[in-house]
């Protein structure tokens, strides 16, 4: 099984924390579950900048292949019949160009820092891009 990270969501009137996703059963899912977050989040910035009159496009971007094909595709595939069906609202959102899911390499993505061996120019360099830092490591 791969772990995830548990949600916590807290109102002011109760104290009440949101159940974890069952565990994935493999990478891709793990990834896809993850991309489904990062939509939340994305979407949710949009709408706040947009109701402050500042116009964007929102987009996401994956060094994951497993997820942006699932996203990419419509409904379930042969390998994805077992997702919870409430997870592909985010099809739809790629398919009516609300939201858009770009690859990157994993090599100049900078939220795997610690995830993956790298030289050390390639961890200064997104060390550097991830906190918009000097160059003084």
């Amino acid at each position: 099984y791969r772990r995830q990270r548990q949600m916590c969501i807290r109102d002011s009137n109760s104290s009440s924390i949101t159940q974890p996703n069952p565990p994935a059963l493999s990478t891709g899912e793990a990834e896809f579950n993850a991309e489904i977050r990062a939509c939340v989040e994305v979407i949710y910035l949009k709408n706040l900048l947009n109701f402050f009159g500042h116009t964007t496009k929102a987009s996401v971007e994956t060094d994951s292949s497993a997820a942006k094909g699932i996203i990419g595709r419509l409904g379930a595939s042969k390998k994805t019949k077992h997702y919870a069906v409430k997870k592909f609202w985010v099809q739809s959102l790629v398919r009516e160009k609300i939201i858009e899911v770009r690859k990157c390499s994993g090599t100049e993505n900078e939220a795997d820092l610690g995830t993956k061996a790298v030289d050390g120019v390639t961890l200064n360099r997104l060390l550097r891009e991830a906190l918009k830092t000097s160059s003084n490591y």
